[in-house]
């Protein structure tokens, strides 16, 4: 067996026959099957015939052997046939049955493998072959990945001997995500198994699927040193070879394994990449029909469709493939790992819906497909960000971008990339479908006109991924905006820049390090009846941080960063009616580190953790009268203090309809002032009554923390309150309540309420230096949206928000509404999406009265009409795109006396290399 298994067939054939006569009756089989595989093996030009049908005709094994020959030369149908008729006179062997089911499901024929799993399990339930085979078929099948490991541990258990076992273990482990057992699992197959290839080629396969490519080059050589002609071997060496870019000679190899394999699947899906990735769409389309053949229903395939629809502006195949990939994935039980096992399927098709304006819809998709251990639930939830109810901050937005996203955005960056580190850059030329080794540069500029003033915009943007040394991604992108503005001193001058680099050191360990450095330079124009030609603001800002994330087995990770920050402002204030000036200059300090711990057991899962902040501010300001130059006085302040949290939080997902999420939150506060010990709970939970319907509710309260960086969980059962800016200590008490419904393939609808209080608010007036009064008060609000899908590239998107709030800070009246709170907010839109390469959104949104200035003064309502559009070209170098923003020139004000911007047009150019 040893030397048949080291391709010494020759020596294979003379030890079978040297070591026939000497064996029980019970072995001969083995022995004469062995020698005719060794011998047709050693001369594969040459006709040599099989054994006599009747050569130990009474051992079990002589049929398994002549089966499994016959799968060979007759094909899987023969074979069945030579097993039914062996299980007639060998009743009572379960071995028998198990194989043909194994055989029975190569030809899809689904409900003979159930009745023979039936049958080996009622001989022989702790059969490894039966074992082995029932595995497989749940796996498969139906996704039940639970029921398939407790059978392969209990195979593992009944022949520990056994590679093939092993090998499925692996397998099964790494769809779990469970990449700790599966690589201890696929070493073990091969510890057992030296001499088999494909044990070499599933490993390296593997180690693909975790960005550990030079590993995974090493299993490759092995494997081609022991069968370089294996369709496995094959495959696994052309994805090798696109993962690293090496394109054409990936395409040339697979094309190989289909020769020798036309069936195999993974070859398939690799040729098609690789096809798509040199820009061969029809062979690529091609390939995907073969691979949808031979397993129709694999998600990878209509999910790769999807992508492609989506990289050539094909809106609506890229919705319909993407819910065919979402359908597979819940007839196999829920459970995906594909093409790109970071990204689940139902997110994919949120994707799609968002491709063409539909934001509600799409975050439902992304909510629904809720997984703490997987990167793109945070890509997702940062996405979504968290809703502000202010108005004035940013009141000219094109219609992709309805609402900004908030501060928790970064946190939710940041857990993302602790899980995926790699996915820092990603090719914004075209989609390759799959990680691959790229290098990428982008220049992008523009022209600001508002209100006949012209202004520009620059960036340049540096990103790659390599895998030469490490597994690395880096992205540095800077940029520079100096839009102009017909009122004097009305200036919002930035310039920055940020890198991000994600590295994946070994299997088990991610790291990620990040920085920026923003200049803002603004200009305070005062109100219209009070010009400020003098105010003016300069601000350096900067964060530089590192996280760590270590993956202890399945479900089981420990997180780690660290931050610090430095705030840097300079304020110049001329008051004319004192006649004096202030100079105000501030720096804040700022150290933020943090550990968590994520933990998953059965339908649990646990996260908990501690972070602190320390933070250092100090600030001066020197008093000027103007008439004589003279300081009159200077004022001068520090304060420095420390923020921790610790928390612990848990999810339940009592079945597939239900979840229930509850957490506590023990703050403490020390800035020498005052002490916060403050606990915050969280519950909610996430009920689906009917299929498509969906209600979620939570109720948390929140103290705001000194850093904005945190690993504890942003969102409770996927909702997020509404952001607000609070002092460090400042705190919410909000309540949600969330239903959903998707009505149809066409129709969704949306509404939420929201209840919130709030003490320690701290709301700038926009475009003036200075603050609001109000600190306390409670905001309701209610949510209505719908998206409607048309068809031919166009979706639809409206909502309606209703606002009712009050000011309640002590020594108020209580009659007044909070600040910059509309009374309602509106918005109508749509979205086309053409093949041409053409993207258009066009969006209505009106806004009601709200309070402007102290003492309740209000705003009237108003209205602005804003379109974009945008054109990239095939080969996806070039990017145009126009905005135009209150396109009817509307007149409304920020606040009291602070005019709105005006006709805003918007032209950006995109270079990419």
């Amino acid at each position: 067996m040893i030397a048949g298994l080291e391709q010494r067939y020759g020596d294979a054939s003379r030890l079978f026959a040297a070591a026939l006569p000497a064996l029980p009756r019970n072995r001969k089989a083995s022995a004469i099957y062995g020698r005719w595989f060794a011998d047709a093996l050693a001369s594969p030009d040459r006709q040599v015939p099989p054994p006599g049908e009747g050569a130990d005709g009474d051992d079990v094994t002589a049929a398994l052997m002549r089966a499994a020959a016959a799968s060979h030369t007759l094909g899987p149908t023969g074979a069945i046939e030579i097993l039914r008729a062996a299980e007639r006179r060998f009743p009572d062997d379960a071995r028998l049955p198990a194989m043909r089911a194994d055989l029975a499901f190569e030809l899809d024929r689904r409900d003979e493998v159930r009745e023979a799993l039936a049958r080996a399990k009622a001989l022989d339930p702790d059969e490894p072959a039966y074992l082995l085979a029932n595995a497989r078929f749940r796996a498969s099948v139906s996704s039940d990945l639970d029921g398939a490991l407790v059978d392969l541990k209990r195979a593992a258990e009944m022949a520990p001997g056994n590679d093939a076992v092993w090998n499925e273990l692996g397998i099964t482990q790494s769809d779990r995500n469970a990449i700790v057992e599966a690589d201890a699992a696929h070493r073990r197959a091969i510890e057992l198994n030296p001499e088999n290839a494909a044990l070499y080629a599933n490993y390296a396969r593997f180690l693909m699927d975790n960005d550990q490519l030079a590993a995974a080059k090493a299993e490759i050589d092995k494997a081609e040193g022991l069968d370089p002609h294996s369709y496995a071997v094959l495959a696994a060496k052309g994805r090798y070879l696109l993962r690293i870019g090496k394109t054409e000679e990936g395409e040339k190899t697979l094309l190989e394994a289909s020769a020798v394999n036309p069936t195999y699947g993974d070859s398939l899906i690799g040729l098609a990449i690789g096809s798509y990735q040199l820009g061969a769409e029809e062979e690529a389309a091609q390939a995907l029909d073969n691979a949808d053949r031979f397993d129709p229903d694999n998600p990878s395939i209509p999910l790769i469709r999807s992508a492609v629809a989506l990289d050539e502006y094909r809106a609506d195949d890229a919705i319909v493939e993407a819910r065919e990939a979402l359908r597979r994935r819940q007839a196999r039980g829920g459970y995906y790992s594909g093409y790109d096992a970071n990204r689940q399927v139902s997110s994919f098709l949120g994707v799609a819906l968002d491709n063409v304006g539909m934001n509600e819809w799409s975050q439902y998709y992304s909510d629904r497909s809720y997984d703490p251990f997987r990167s793109t639930t945070y890509f997702d939830e940062a996405a979504g960000g968290r809703t502000s109810p202010f108005e004035g901050f940013s009141p000219l937005l094109p219609p992709s971008e309805r609402t900004q996203a908030g501060s928790s955005t970064v946190s939710s960056n940041l857990q993302a990339l602790l899980l995926d580190p790699l996915a820092v850059a990603s090719s914004a030329i075209r989609d390759s479908l799959e990680r691959t080794s790229f290098f990428e540069a982008a220049v992008g500029g523009g022209l600001i006109s508002q209100d006949g003033e012209l202004g520009w915009k620059s960036d340049i943007l540096v990103q790659g991924t390599s895998y030469a040394l490490l597994p690395i991604s880096y992205y540095l992108q800077a940029e520079a905006l100096q839009p102009d503005s017909p009122r004097a001193n009305d200036r919002d001058d930035i310039t920055g820049a940020n890198f991000a680099v994600g590295i994946r050191p070994t299997l088990e360990d991610n790291v990620y390090l990040f920085g920026d450095i923003v200049d803002l330079d603004a200009g305070y124009p005062g109100q219209t009846w009070l010009p400020t030609p003098f105010d003016k603001r300069e601000t350096r800002f900067s964060d530089l941080g590192i996280g760590w994330s270590h993956t202890f087995g399945e479900r089981n990770l420990l997180q780690a960063f660290a931050v610090v920050g430095d705030t840097d402002q300079s304020i110049e204030l001329v008051n004319r009616i004192g006649s004096y000036r202030v100079e105000q200059e501030t720096e804040e300090e700022t150290a933020t580190i943090g550990v968590s711990h994520l933990y998953g057991i059965g339908p649990f899962t646990l996260r908990y953790g501690a972070e602190t902040g320390r933070f250092h501010v100090r600030d001066s300001a020197i008093y000027t009268d103007l008439p004589t130059g003279g300081v009159f006085f200077v004022d001068r302040f520090s304060d420095k203090g420390k923020a921790t949290r610790a928390y612990t939080d848990v999810t339940w997902d009592a079945s597939d309809d239900l979840q229930l999420q509850g957490g506590a939150y023990a703050n403490w506060l020390d800035d020498g002032s005052d002490d916060c010990p403050c606990l915050d709970p969280r519950i909610g939970v996430a009920w689906s009554p009917v299929e498509n319907h969906w209600l979620r509710a939570f109720y948390r309260e929140d103290t705001q923390f000194s850093s904005n960086y945190t690993l504890a969980p942003v969102s409770t059962v996927g909702l997020a309150p509404l952001e607000l800016p609070l002092f460090i200590g400042g705190s919410t008490e909000t309540a949600a309540l969330r239903w959903e419904a998707e009505w149809s393939e066409r129709f969704f609808t949306s509404i939420e309420y929201q209840h919130q209080r709030f003490e320690g608010l701290s709301l700038d007036v926009p475009d003036l230096l200075g603050s609001f009064d109000t600190t306390t008060g409670e905001i309701d609000r209610v949510n209505i949206s719908a998206n409607y899908w048309i068809g031919e590239g166009l979706g639809t998107f409206g909502s309606f928000t209703w606002n009712r709030s009050v000011d309640l800070t002590p020594g108020g009246s209580g009659e007044f509404r909070v600040p910059l709170v509309p009374d309602y907010r509106a918005q109508v839109g749509l979205t086309v999406v053409h093949p041409s390469r053409v993207k258009a959104s066009l969006a209505q949104t009106l806004v009601g009265e709200r309070v402007g200035a102290p003492f309740g003064i209000g705003l009237s309502s108003y209205t602005t009409t804003d379109a974009a559009i945008s054109w990239e070209s095939s080969s996806g170098h070039l990017e145009l795109g126009m905005q135009l923003l209150n396109a009817f020139d509307n007149d409304f004000e920020l606040a009291l006396g602070i005019p709105g911007p005006g006709r805003t047009v918007l032209g950006t150019i995109r270079a990419k290399f």
